[in-house]
């Protein structure tokens, strides 16, 4: 079990509105993004505050991105993991044999 799936199932035991992994694959995807950011937080050792000072944004902007209440875009995203200084980037990955040749 991924660690967003681990989160999925301790949050949905502990707050019944919490949504756990969805079964579109965008929103598993969305999904998997919170916990990833939560796990980089958390692997820092900080709360929502200290990783808001950290990274230059509001903790209530880090609370909504964690409970999936705001989307974010890829520059703030860009901009937030840069300022971690953990080496953390975005990464598109695919699947080679999901691909279509043209």
């Amino acid at each position: 079990m991924n660690f967003a799936e681990q989160y999925a199932r301790k949050r949905g035991a502990a707050d019944p509105d919490f949504k756990a992994l969805p079964g579109n694959p965008v929103n598993a995807q969305n999904h998997e993004l919170r916990a990833q950011l939560i796990q980089l937080r958390l692997s820092l050792g900080l709360t929502q505050k200290e990783f808001a000072d950290l990274t230059g944004v509001q903790q209530s902007l880090i609370s909504r991105l964690e409970n999936g209440n705001q989307n974010i875009t890829i520059g703030r995203l860009q901009n937030i993991l840069v300022k971690t200084d953990t080496g953390a980037k975005l990464k598109i990955e695919t699947d080679e044999h999901e691909l279509i040749s043209h």
